[in-house]
């Protein structure tokens, strides 16, 4: 009887062996998933690290700061850092596969760095990771909010919460990571909030300068409420209501007041002037802004043009105040806004004659025009406030010429307004220098000056020269900087130097108005 050998058949032979491949397939992959996600759990459990320690970072760096900010991603660039702040955010990189990514990193403000002109050491927090991008929220309480620049700025509380979301290849539509940094209760003069609904913050600016002292701004506001104020913008028509000069220095005014008022630290006395300045009081912005807007719409163009009496005014008020109502450890800072529309036509001299005051005044009840003999040696460079008002016609000795003059009487006795016509001759632009003088050398601390000549008058008429001559004497007088005269023919021109002046006084207090956006 016949026995067959032991051994497999290639059947078998293929079996045992696909058998054994589905094994090993299945095994492989079994272990390349393991091992992919503990590479993935790795990865994740660093980027939530970091994510922590940049959150840490975070607290660590703004907790003491005195001003602190968050703002949108769109304005937080490397090219776009403010000097003087540091920053902590998000931005974008892209990954050498051509990804989108982000980085967390730390931007430290270095006076030492270019020469000394400063610069920003960036430090990366949080690496790169391929498909992961960062994006980190800060939310405040938004009971209290301001509008400034067209932003919503939250500036009430110093309470800010924030957390760090992370996403996967570019789902922004559900974070597979966030790590929630808690609610951070600041130390700081500021915290405010320049997101929007649209531009969430997704960065932070602040600063630790040492602020031993309060800053208050103390702005003298003159305006011009000439005759020539109802005039048309472009032309020296006049023009209906809405359409007037006045109304769009209105306007302007009103709007720089809402900005001031979402801060208490600023204080402004309205000057408004013709013949003679008619200041008002200084008033806080953030309790009396409805007062002083009230006052802006009140205005009403009649009159000539005394440039020097406002600037008069403008010096008493602003020392007086300084010395007033600036508490104990608060330092003021002083400005001016100076709007004119045209050239100056009238100055205010003391009287200098023998006339007895009720001799003056008898003449006046009986029509009796006196001779009056003015010179521009005794200009009115005191603080008098004048009273009543009279019309007189004089004989002015510098050009032997027939001069109207307006004559007041004052609790002091009685005063006189020369008037010039549209020439800029010695007495207006003499009184003009005078009170400029006095305003720049005995002003503490001195003022920064903000001059606006308005209208199409002042840049372009058949009196150019004798406009650009004002335009010249004011800024002389004052001492202002090229860059703080501010031409406007326009209402649109009048409005972006309006906010040019927020801008700058707001940044000259640097903690209201925080980094550039």
């Amino acid at each position: 009887m016949a026995h067959r050998g032991k051994g497999f058949t290639l059947v078998e032979l293929v079996i045992v062996i696909s058998v054994i491949g589905i094994v090993f397939m299945v095994a492989g992959n079994i272990i390349q998933t393991g091992v992919k996600n503990f590479a993935l759990g790795n990865q994740s459990y660093k980027i939530q690290s970091e994510t922590r320690a940049a959150a840490q970072s975070t607290l660590g760096k703004i907790r003491y700061s005195t001003a602190v900010y968050a703002i949108p991603q769109s304005s937080f660039r490397a090219d776009n850092l403010a000097p003087g702040w540091d920053y902590h955010g998000v931005m974008d990189v892209t990954m050498p596969d051509g990804s989108a990514a982000s980085e967390i990193v730390q931007c430290t403000w270095d006076k030492t760095l270019n020469g000394g002109a400063g610069g920003h050491n960036i430090k990366i927090v949080t690496e790169p990771e391929m498909g992961v991008t960062y994006r980190i929220v800060f939310t405040k309480d938004t009971s209290e909010s301001v509008t400034s620049g067209g932003l919503n700025c939250i500036n009430e509380n110093n309470i800010l919460d924030f957390h760090i979301e992370g996403y996967l290849n570019g789902d922004t539509s559900h974070p597979y990571m966030t790590v929630d940094a808690g609610t951070l209760a600041l130390n700081s003069l500021q915290a405010v909030d320049y997101g929007t609904d649209l531009q969430q913050a997704t960065a932070i600016a602040f600063r630790s300068d040492p602020r031993d002292n309060a800053y208050v701004a103390h702005v003298a506001m003159i305006m011009d409420v000439s005759g020539s104020m109802e005039f048309y913008m472009d032309s020296g028509e006049y023009a209906p209501l809405g359409s007037r000069r006045i109304d769009a220095l209105q306007s302007a005014a009103v709007t720089l007041i809402n900005d001031f008022g979402a801060f208490d630290n600023i204080d402004i006395s309205l000057i408004p002037f013709s013949d003679y300045a008619r200041p008002q009081p200084f008033v806080n912005t953030a309790d009396g802004g409805a007062d002083l807007i009230n006052t802006i719409e009140g205005l009403a163009p009649l009159g000539g043009t005394n440039t020097g009496d406002a600037i008069r005014r403008a010096f008493y008020l602003l020392k007086d105040h300084n010395a007033q109502a600036v508490a104990s450890g608060t330092v003021p800072m002083n400005y001016m806004i100076v709007l004119v529309d045209g050239a100056t036509t009238l100055c205010s001299i003391k009287r200098h004659d023998n006339i007895p005051d009720e001799e003056m005044a008898a003449a006046y009840n009986a029509g009796i025009m006196p001779e009056i003999v003015l010179t521009p040696n005794d200009y009115l460079l005191d603080d008098t406030v004048f009273e009543t008002l009279y019309n007189l016609t004089i004989d002015d000795t510098e050009g032997g010429t027939a001069t109207t003059c307006f004559y007041f009487q004052s609790p002091d006795g009685f005063y006189y307004l020369a008037g010039v016509g549209n020439d800029v001759l010695l007495y207006t632009s003499k009184y003009v220098m005078e009170c400029g003088e006095m305003f720049t050398t005995q002003l503490n601390p001195p003022a920064r000056v903000f001059f606006i000549p308005m209208s199409d008058d002042v840049l372009s008429t058949d009196n150019t020269e004798v406009l650009n001559a004002n335009i010249t004497e004011v800024k002389n007088a004052l001492s202002i900087g090229d860059s703080d005269v501010m031409p406007v023919s326009g209402i649109d021109a009048l409005n972006s130097a309006f906010a040019n002046i927020y801008s700058q006084i707001a940044n000259d207090l640097w903690y209201l108005n925080g980094p550039k956006l």
